[in-house]
C-alpha cells in the first residue's frame, strides 16, 4: 500500500511538472520578449552603425497584431539606423489576416536610414504572395526580392544591401541580385530567410548575413532531442552567430523570431529582437 502511494505521488508530481512546463511554454515564454545585443567589428566600416533585426512575426490567432505594440516600443527606444525584417509576416494569410492592424503597428517603427524586408516562405503561401509586398510598402518598408540597394551614410560611406527571395516557395537568385555590386561599399549586408542558403553564398563578399526561419528550434528541452521538429537543412544553422573562414570572413546570424509555427510553444528559446552595433 505504501509503495502504491509513493508511485501515485511520484506520478502526480510528474503530471504537475508537465502541466507547469506546458503552461510556461504556451503562455509565459512566447510573451517573454528579449533584446539580444551583438557588437561586431567590421574593419572596413569607419562609422558606427546600429541595425535592428526582426524576423518571423508569424501573425496568427496565437500571435495577434497587438503583440506588436511592445515590439514597436522596444525597437524605437533602441534608436536604430536601419531596421530589417527577414520574412514570415503572417503564419497563414488565408486563415488569419488582420492586415490593417499590422500596417498600423509596423508603420510606427522608425529608423533613420530606412526599413527593409525580404520574403519568407509563409509570405508566399496562403495567398500572401499577392499582398505581402503591398502590406510592407504601406508600412514604410522597402522589399528586396533578389535585389540590392546602396545606402549612403552621413560620413559618405556606403552600405551595399542585398535581399534574396525565399528559397523554399520563392525563387532566390543571387546572380540577379548581385548585378550592381558596389565595390567601394564599407559594409556588405545580406538578408536571407533560410540560413542554409549561406553555404551557396560564401564566394560573394558579404560581411554580415541576417536570417530567420528556424525560430531557434522553438523548443529546447534539456536531454531531449527536439531536432525532429526541423529538417536537417534547418538544423544546420539553428540559432545565433556563425563565422566563416572565407575571403570576407562572413558572419551569419539566425534570429529566433517573434511568433511561433507548427506548435504555439516556446521553451528556452524566447522570442527576440536583435540589435547589432557595428564598428
Amino acid at each position: 500500500m505504501k509503495r502504491l502511494r509513493q508511485i501515485f505521488l511520484m506520478m502526480l508530481v510528474l503530471l504537475l511538472c508537465g502541466l507547469g512546463i506546458l503552461f510556461y511554454s504556451y503562455k509565459i515564454e512566447p510573451a517573454s520578449l528579449v533584446i539580444n545585443q551583438i557588437d561586431l567589428d567590421i574593419s572596413s566600416l569607419n562609422e558606427k552603425l546600429v541595425i535592428v533585426q526582426l524576423s518571423d512575426i508569424e501573425i496568427s490567432k496565437n500571435y495577434k497584431p497587438n503583440n506588436l505594440k511592445n515590439v514597436v516600443e522596444k525597437v524605437n527606444r533602441l534608436n536604430p539606423d536601419l531596421i530589417v525584417f527577414t520574412g514570415d509576416l503572417f503564419s497563414n494569410y488565408a486563415l488569419y489576416k488582420p492586415t490593417t492592424e499590422v500596417i498600423t503597428y509596423l508603420s510606427q517603427l522608425d529608423a533613420s536610414l530606412g526599413k527593409y524586408a525580404i520574403f519568407g516562405n509563409n509570405d508566399h503561401g496562403g495567398g500572401a504572395v499577392r499582398q505581402y509586398e503591398n502590406i510592407m510598402n504601406q508600412s514604410g518598408f522597402i522589399v528586396l526580392k533578389n535585389e540590392s540597394q546602396t545606402i549612403q551614410l552621413a560620413s559618405g560611406e556606403t552600405i551595399y544591401m542585398t535581399g534574396l527571395d525565399d528559397d523554399l516557395l520563392g525563387n532566390s537568385n543571387i546572380v540577379d541580385a548581385f548585378v550592381n555590386y558596389d565595390k567601394q561599399s564599407s559594409l556588405n549586408l545580406l538578408l536571407i530567410h533560410e540560413p542554409y542558403l549561406i553555404d551557396h553564398l560564401l564566394d560573394y563578399p558579404y560581411d554580415l548575413a541576417l536570417s530567420g526561419h528556424t525560430h531557434g528550434g522553438q523548443i529546447d528541452f534539456p536531454f531531449i532531442d527536439t531536432s525532429l521538429l526541423l529538417s536537417p537543412l534547418e538544423n544546420k544553422y539553428l540559432s545565433g552567430l556563425y563565422s566563416f573562414d572565407n575571403q570576407r570572413q562572413t558572419t551569419l546570424y539566425v534570429n529566433h523570431g517573434l511568433g511561433t509555427s507548427r506548435l504555439p510553444l516556446r521553451f528556452m528559446v524566447p522570442p527576440e529582437i536583435t540589435i547589432f552595433t557595428l564598428h
